[in-house]
């Protein structure tokens, strides 16, 4: 079956495995320079030299509390924020405030948020719109963002977590670039950034030397899976116009047809298709006939995991609507074809 991409597409999985198999045996990169390398390669891709490479997200995000809730108190998150975090900041912070932010829309007047000065706004990131974190970094309140899936995005020429103070993207997760495991940290402040990386040398946090080496597998074929998803992505845009013009777009990065091609020409990364659907059960339905993965965009809302009774109308409407179609490199021209006979299909509910 003929790809839609003129060049080998690379693979997520062995041709990685054998990469990193080949280079520790012939010891092209040595064990002992292997982190190092692979901190040298993202920071000249990613222009920040505070980036530390940790074991997992989970490590990442107590790191950053660890070395910050002594000065904070309260945390605002966004709505649709992964009970994953809620888990954890519950044992670092007196007062947790949703606000109804997340990677679709930004709504929250900041002169109403308590003692900033005592406050971090943490949200999620996914691949949202860039001048919603512009005014984020114009609040004067420290941030954290989960920037998984925007890795190598930009905005106005620079990499998306330069508008945060803290970044956090997990490398296990993300579907363009993947060490297989891990987590990378952006840290704004250097001497926060000292304090974490010594800690993380002393306390051998750091990711594998293995994984790193599965990292740079990866970061070598960047500009060409980035290059493949776009051209993906184009035609998937291209064959499906009329929905796009029909229905209401919870596209995260708000790919409309004046804008498709703006949006394609930038340094970004494309980890979903985001599309709503009248009845998402219907959505199901058809997605398992023609073969194709969906999932909805947000699950439960940590407004209704906190049991609060304040509506967002936003999120709400996201969370009944909302579906997700991993979006990877490699697909298949047919596979391509069932995704746009996909959302075509919804059009017609």
């Amino acid at each position: 079956m003929n790809r839609i991409v003129t060049f080998k597409e690379p693979s997520l999985k062995r041709d990685d495995l054998l990469s990193v198999l080949d280079a520790l045996a012939n010891r092209k990169i040595f064990p002992k320079e292997i982190y190092e390398k692979a901190i040298e390669n993202l920071k000249n891709i990613l222009d920040s030299n505070n980036i530390i490479l940790v074991s997992s997200k989970y490590v990442a995000i107590q790191l950053i509390l660890q070395n910050i809730e002594k000065r904070y108190s309260n945390l605002y998150s966004s709505n649709d924020i992964n009970y994953f975090y809620f888990n954890q900041f519950s044992g670092f912070f007196n007062n947790i405030t949703p606000l109804d932010i997340n990677q679709y829309s930004i709504n929250f007047d900041p002169q109403q948020l308590d003692e900033l000065n005592k406050s971090i706004l943490f949200f999620c990131y996914n691949l949202g719109y860039p001048v919603d974190l512009q005014f984020i970094s114009e609040i004067d309140i420290i941030s954290i963002a989960d920037l998984s899936g925007s890795l190598f995005s930009k905005f106005n020429g620079k990499h998306l977590m330069n508008y945060v103070d803290f970044a956090i993207c997990s490398l296990k997760d993300e579907e363009i670039i993947t060490s297989g495991d891990g987590a990378l940290i952006y840290i704004k402040d250097r001497k926060i950034y000292e304090k974490i990386n010594e800690f993380c040398l002393n306390n051998n946090l750091y990711l594998s030397d293995f994984n790193c080496s599965l990292l740079l597998s990866q970061l070598s074929k960047k500009d060409k899976i980035i290059e493949s998803r776009k051209k993906i992505f184009l035609k998937i845009f291209e064959e499906t116009k009329k929905y796009l013009n029909d229905s209401n777009w919870f596209d995260s990065r708000k790919i409309l047809e004046k804008c498709a091609l703006e949006e394609l020409a930038e340094n970004s990364s494309f980890t979903t298709f985001t599309v709503d659907a009248n009845d998402i059960n219907i959505a199901n339905t058809i997605a398992q006939q023609i073969g194709i993965e969906i999932e909805p965009a947000i699950k439960i809302p940590l407004s209704l995991k906190l049991n609060l009774t304040k509506s967002y109308p936003i999120t709400e409407k996201v969370t009944k609507h909302a579906i997700f179609i991993p979006f990877y490199p490699m697909l298949t021209e047919n596979e391509i074809n069932k995704i746009s006979y996909f959302i075509n299909k919804l059009s017609s509910y």
